[in-house]
């Protein structure tokens, strides 16, 4: 999200309007958008780590974290469906800002919940680790779709079932609730 999403921006939105609330913020050109939203998501981030760890309190955590990911690429996929504005910008960074960490207190609660506290930092960290080589390849890749113009096609398809295929293991992984 952050090597990508700031140049993308930069290149696929449309111009600031000079009369608008955000040219008087001080964001007056797409570069600078960029940088907003980047600070959007890590605002947002708080709300949505806080708003999971809340609601896996009190509901599935398998459960919510399969409707976590179908989200994200939900978001996602309308973001790239519709026209690129500075204000789908803005929306779209503040819910995947919120969508972004909420799987941390869900994936934390499932590992605790699976194979006990005793060894929760080690299993933690092997989740983390494995959700950070993940975030590389998936880097790695959204790198070359958007260099690609051949490839720009099927990128927003690919995007999206990604996401669903997240959702639909995690859903058909075990058959009691976690």
């Amino acid at each position: 999200m952050t090597a990508h999403f700031p140049n993308f921006i930069t290149e696929a939105c449309g111009a600031i309007n000079p009369d608008g609330i955000l040219y008087t913020l001080g964001i007056t050109s797409t570069s600078t958008l960029g940088a907003a939203a980047l600070s959007v998501i890590e605002l947002t981030n708080i709300t949505g780590t806080l708003t999971g760890g809340y609601l896996g309190n009190r509901y599935s955590k398998k459960t919510l974290l399969a409707a976590v990911y179908l989200a994200r690429a939900l978001v996602t996929f309308g973001f790239i469906s519709f026209p690129i504005t500075p204000l789908s910008v803005l929306i779209f960074s503040a819910l995947m800002g919120m969508l972004w960490l909420a799987i941390l207190p869900l994936t934390s609660g499932l590992v605790a919940y699976i194979f006990g506290l005793r060894y929760i930092g080690t299993l933690y960290g092997i989740v983390s680790s494995r959700t950070s080589l993940a975030a590389l390849s998936e880097s790695g890749w959204a790198g070359e779709c958007l260099t690609s113009m051949a490839a720009k096609h099927w990128c927003d398809e690919l995007a999206l079932v990604s996401g669903y295929s997240a959702h639909w293991c995690i859903c058909r992984s075990a058959k009691n609730p976690l």
